[in-house]
């Protein structure tokens, strides 16, 4: 729909969503495969633009369906967006042995199409699902390995997306002086574009680098900004656990209000990993406190 990809690139995701709606409704009626499929796909990225989860994940897991088994370099291209999209939303909501999957499929999807681009997207995309593995020196590996690669490229994406994993993982094994060197190159990347999910990321990022080198209030501060924003996404409902946690391990009892509102909302957005963390801690929490209530 020539409507919905003007909606969608202006940022008018509601008119863009309506017309990819009427798109896919009149293109299922044609047997359109390729057409439905871009339908498809744009109004799964619109979803998850717009924060929406499952709806996003429902409609590329019907797009990735039909795309399965095409061998063409414009299908296979189109198989490693959709599945770059799902390996994100599929870590965030706790399917982690899958998104790994994919991962590697889009990897080895990645050496049959022309975009050179494609390739670096298929390997970031696998980093970051180990890195929900817990497995950071894969993650760094894997980062490293691409590092020139991605320079040549300069794909600002993707490059802040590796840096920021290196970012994390370093941070996750207590380097943090080569967590803070890739934070820096995020955040000037990215310094003219403060909206960006990745950029929010990056923010709460840097409160859990403060927050390791013990300066508690700092750390709240990035943590409490990240609150601040309307969107209810990953990042800001992982900065109200976070911030709920360190409270209450001050014994701030503000910490089980952040706490609670974390799970809700995790709940809500199925974030299951963050609401299995946040009712772990309340439980801790209640049963070593007599002064904290649900």
């Amino acid at each position: 729909s020539g409507i919905g990809r003007v909606g969608y690139y202006t940022n008018d995701f509601r008119g863009a969503e309506e017309a990819f709606h009427e798109s896919i409704y009149y293109l299922s009626q044609t047997g359109n495969k390729a057409a439905r499929i871009n339908a498809l796909s744009a109004l799964g990225y619109i979803r998850f633009g717009l924060d929406d989860y499952m709806e996003a994940l429902a409609l590329l897991e019907e797009a990735l369906q039909l795309v399965e088994g095409e061998t063409d370099p414009e299908s296979v291209e189109a198989r490693i967006n959709i599945i770059t999209y799902i390996c994100a939303m599929l870590c965030f909501t706790g399917n982690i042995t899958r998104a790994n999957d994919l991962a590697v499929h889009a990897v080895r999807d990645s050496i049959r199409v022309n975009r050179r681009s494609s390739r670096l997207q298929a390997y970031i995309i696998w980093a970051m699902t180990e890195y929900f593995r817990g497995n950071y020196q894969k993650t760094l590996q894997i980062c490293e390995e691409n590092d020139e690669f991605a320079n040549k490229l300069q794909v600002r994406f993707w490059s802040s997306l590796k840096d920021l994993l290196q970012a994390m993982s370093y941070l996750a094994i207590g380097n943090l002086d080569a967590s803070w060197n890739f934070l820096a190159q995020v955040e000037d990347r990215q310094k003219n574009y403060p909206t960006e999910k990745i950029a929010m990321h990056a923010w709460k990022v840097k409160g859990d680098f403060f927050r390791m080198l013990g300066e508690r209030d700092k750390a709240a501060q990035y943590y409490r900004e990240l609150i601040s924003d309307p969107a209810r996404n990953f990042t800001t409902i992982d900065s109200r656990f976070t911030l709920g946690t360190m409270l209450l391990s001050d014994g701030n009892a503000e910490g089980m209000v952040w706490l609670m509102e974390a799970i809700r909302e995790a709940d809500e957005q199925h974030l299951v990993g963050i609401a299995l963390r946040a009712r772990t801690v309340k439980a801790v929490s209640l049963a070593t406190s007599d002064t904290l209530e649900t």
